[in-house]
C-alpha cells in the first residue's frame, strides 16, 4: 500500500464518519424539535384539563349542592312553625 492508498483511505474513512456524525446531529436535532412539539402540546392540554370541568362531574355537585340547600329550606321551615307555635302560646297566655 503506497502513501497515496492510504492518504485516500484516511480521508476517505474521516468523510464517511463527518457523514454519519452529520446525520446523527440532524436527527438528534429533529427529534429535539418533535420533543418540543410534544411538550408544548402536552402543556396545552393540561391547561384545558385543569381549567375546565367536565359537565358530568359538575352534575353531581350540583346536586348535592341544591340537596343541601333543599334540606336548609325544610329546617327553617320547621324552625319557623316551631317559633310560631311558640308565640302563639305566649300571645295565649297573655
Amino acid at each position: 500500500m503506497s502513501g497515496q492508498d492510504l492518504i485516500w483511505l484516511v480521508s476517505s474513512a474521516v468523510a464517511i464518519a463527518g457523514f454519519i456524525l452529520t446525520l446523527i446531529g440532524l436527527d438528534r436535532r429533529t427529534m429535539s424539535k418533535i420533543q418540543d412539539g410534544d411538550n408544548k402540546l402536552h402543556s396545552r392540554i393540561d391547561d384545558v384539563k385543569d381549567g375546565y370541568v367536565r359537565r358530568d362531574d359538575l352534575n353531581s355537585h350540583v346536586r348535592h349542592l341544591e340537596q343541601t340547600v333543599d334540606k336548609m329550606a325544610n329546617e327553617q321551615r320547621r324552625t319557623n312553625e316551631r317559633i310560631d307555635q311558640i308565640l302563639a302560646a305566649v300571645i295565649k297566655e297573655k
